[in-house]
């Protein structure tokens, strides 16, 4: 999410006037973990997910 909204322009450390709508990042994010892109892809898999 926070790879998408940097993206988008989001800037941490100079918060926007307007709020930012989480929901509408929800359909990148998810394409982009389909693409097996950005940060977080394999955490479950770092963590030790599925294994055993």
């Amino acid at each position: 999410m926070l790879d998408e909204a940097l993206g988008r322009g989001l800037r941490p450390d100079d918060p926007p006037d307007a709020e930012l709508d989480g929901w509408d990042l929800f359909g990148a994010v998810a394409a982009r973990r389909a693409r097996g892109a950005g940060a977080g892809a394999d955490v479950g898999r770092a963590c030790g997910a599925g294994a055993g």
